[in-house]
């Protein structure tokens, strides 16, 4: 897991979760999670937090900082490891299940915006008649 733990009020998201290995710069925390803990539930449960900005309580300073012994001390629900799974799980079907929906809807907004560039075209190079449907 990654976590920016500075400027939290200007970053978009501050809370990652990669399966890759790699380098990235000290402006980041990474941590792994314990065996108890299923990395999918931690994952949520801060992105659940960062859309509120609810880590507010354990900033300092004036760039907005969490030290990391001050992050990594602080407290969350850890229902049994197979609730996580099950929450998890849960979370993973219903927001794919939504970007899905959200695609389609980006499709069909796609869609309308080529009818109204194709319809302003048309208008204005004469292609239809616009004083039909004009009163006068």
């Amino acid at each position: 897991m990654v976590f920016c733990l500075f400027d939290i009020d200007e970053t978009p998201r501050t809370v990652g979760l990669s399966s890759l290995k790699g380098m990235i710069t000290g402006a980041y925390t990474v941590v792994r999670c314990l065996e108890n803990v299923h990395p999918n539930f931690v994952y949520y449960y801060y992105l659940s937090l960062d859309e509120k900005k609810r880590l507010r309580p354990l900033y300092t300073g004036l760039r907005k900082v969490i030290r990391p012994n001050t992050f990594l001390s602080a407290k969350m629900p850890l229902p049994s490891f197979r609730e996580q799974v099950a929450i998890a799980e849960y979370l993973d079907r219903k927001t794919q299940e939504i970007d899905v929906l959200v695609e389609k809807e980006l499709a069909i907004i796609g869609l309308l915006q080529e009818l109204r560039t194709s319809l302003i075209s048309e208008a204005v190079t004469g292609k239809i008649d616009v004083r039909e449907s004009v009163a006068v």
